[in-house]
């Protein structure tokens, strides 16, 4: 019996795993970055400070700064990002074909992302994909973010599930980290935004280098 029929409940990881909103994340920090006189970040700077919160984010990009008040470049920063938070980011390949695969199967699916969840809904809705989701789970909602639990804790209550039957999808150690404190089976994808090295370190229960891979689990 595959994974697929195994599981009931499928939590996904958002940036990084689902999607690659780096570009529209780049965009936003550079914006910000703009106005205080500093040079702009490339995608691969960019990159390796998405995915442990907005504040996280934020604080990284303006390191090299002098007397910014962070409340001040968190503004800037989430005003642009809510107004182009989909420009160039795109769903990664065999995404959207695992998505109707798991919607055909009747399986429950929810994001668990340090990504405030509005941002997560306002992406997933001009994708056309928002409404395959059961929930959308961020710090907005559960104040613990990730490698902490209790997002999942919730969307397995929610979902009316059980962590035997629930898998979650993700791209880093993270993501890793926070299936094993829940007790569920992790999934770790490569082509997002985690270290490799640090991803195989972590031991995740499946490694796969393209979201199509799930099928075969």
């Amino acid at each position: 019996m595959s994974l697929f029929d195994k599981k009931d409940l499928f939590l996904f990881d958002f940036d990084g795993t689902l999607i690659n909103t780096a570009p529209d994340v780049q965009a936003a920090v550079n914006y910000m970055r703009k106005k205080y006189g500093l040079r702009d970040f490339t995608l691969k700077e960019t990159e390796s400070i998405i995915g442990r919160g907005q504040a996280y984010t934020i604080n990284q990009a303006i390191t090299d700064g002098i007397n910014i008040d962070f409340n001040e470049a968190e503004e800037i920063y989430s005003k642009y990002y809510q107004e182009n938070s989909a420009r160039f980011s795109t769903f990664y390949p065999g995404v959207i074909e695992i998505l109707n695969e798991l919607k055909v199967k009747n399986k429950i699916m929810a994001v668990i992302s340090n990504k405030y969840s509005y941002f997560v809904k306002k992406i997933l809705t001009e994708m056309k994909y928002c409404d395959y989701f059961k929930l959308i789970c961020g710090p907005d909602l559960i104040a613990e973010k990730k490698p902490n639990p209790q997002m999942v804790f919730y969307a397995i209550e929610q979902a009316g599930a059980s962590a035997d039957h629930t898998v979650f999808i993700g791209d880093s150690i993270y993501d890793i980290q926070t299936g094993k404190n829940a007790g569920i089976t992790t999934i770790c994808v490569t082509h997002g935004y985690g270290n490799y090295n640090e991803i195989v370190n972590e031991q995740p229960d499946f490694l796969i280098d393209n979201f199509r891979d799930l099928i075969a689990l």
